[in-house]
């Protein structure tokens, strides 16, 4: 009998098996068939290995139902190595290996990213642009303080121009056209003079008004303006199209111009004359020298108390620094 195709050992037990390895070989001499042909030709040829006897790893599997036909183990045994063999290298050996060196798995890593520094520009020192002073006009600048003085006074002129403060009846005997001009209505309002009641036509109107820090304007005008007092104590001062007055300041000529009617409720008893205002509808311009220095402004409604003269035909109306003189309509 042969040597164990699988172990090479040359004694079999009396059943017949391999006593090395295990495999049945019979009881006679039997030639055992020839190994199968792997690898196949061209492969190296991978030598034959001793058996081992124990350890994990190994584990032979005798073919009962053919005779003499080798078993293949997994690993370890001769011819069909599965790592670290001469044939099929799966790392650091020749042929075709897998890693290391020959066929690198992956290029070196690149290094780590760096932020560039921001770039910040540095201010260019550019020179400062010039710009000139607004021209010198003193002459107008006083002039604008000026009518800025004369907006915030004319909105006093209403208690004066707009207001009359009428003389008492006791110079309705002195009134040289008293015979001549028809009596006014009896008023039945205990509150109102029936001398009072009617429509006066302004003659005359001067005054001086002072314009704090500029100085004293004189002015005189009011010809053509009409103030009307109804029986049931209504009022209205009527300026027309456009009543001017006019004076000098500061050498400037001046000349305020108000349109439009304004409107009261009044009493007129004792000698004491008291209007309410309820109502404007009229606006005043200044101009000086002749220029218009300002958009129309609203002629406002005041109120005044003040003493009154009267008669039949004349009204006069005095205060301590102006002067108006009224006709009858």
């Amino acid at each position: 009998m042969g040597p164990c195709a699988v172990c090479g050992g040359g004694t079999i037990d009396a059943a017949g098996n391999c006593t090395q390895c295990g495999n049945y070989r019979g009881t006679g001499e039997v030639t055992s068939a020839p190994p199968a042909n792997y690898p196949p030709p061209g492969y190296p040829q991978q030598p034959p290995y001793p058996a081992p006897t124990s350890g994990s790893g190994y584990d032979p599997y005798p073919n009962p139902h053919t005779s003499g036909a080798p078993s293949y183990p997994t690993s370890g045994s001769a011819g069909y190595p599965t790592s670290g063999g001469a044939g099929y290298p799966t790392s650091g050996g020749t042929g075709y290996p897998t890693s290391g060196g020959g066929y690198p798995s992956s290029p070196p890593p690149p290094p780590p990213y760096q932020a560039a520094p921001q770039y910040t520009a540095q201010p260019q020192a550019y020179p400062p642009v010039y710009t000139p002073p607004p021209p010198q006009n003193k002459g107008r600048s006083g002039l604008n303080f000026l009518i800025g003085a004369l907006v915030s006074v004319v909105l006093v002129l209403l208690c004066c121009i707009g207001i009359a403060v009428w003389g008492n009846t006791e110079n309705e005997k002195n009134d040289p056209n008293a015979g001549g001009t028809p009596t006014p209505a009896v008023s039945v309002n205990p509150d109102i003079d029936a001398c009072t009641v009617g429509t006066w036509n302004v003659s005359t109107h001067t005054e001086d008004l002072e314009v704090p820090n500029v100085g004293t304007i004189k002015l005189s005008g009011g010809k053509g303006a009409k103030f009307t007092l109804a029986p049931d104590g209504t009022a209205v001062f009527d300026y027309g199209t456009g009543t001017e007055y006019t004076g000098t300041l500061s050498g400037q000529n001046v000349r305020l111009r108000i349109q439009g009617e304004v409107t009261y409720e009044y009493t007129s008893r004792n000698s004491r004359l008291a209007l309410t205002g309820k109502d404007t509808e009229a606006t005043f311009v200044i101009f000086v020298n002749g220029e218009e220095t300002s958009e129309e402004q609203e002629f406002l409604a005041s109120s005044d108390t003040a003493d009154y003269t009267c008669s039949s035909s004349r009204m006069t109306q005095e205060g301590n620094a102006y002067t108006i003189e009224y006709t009858r309509g």
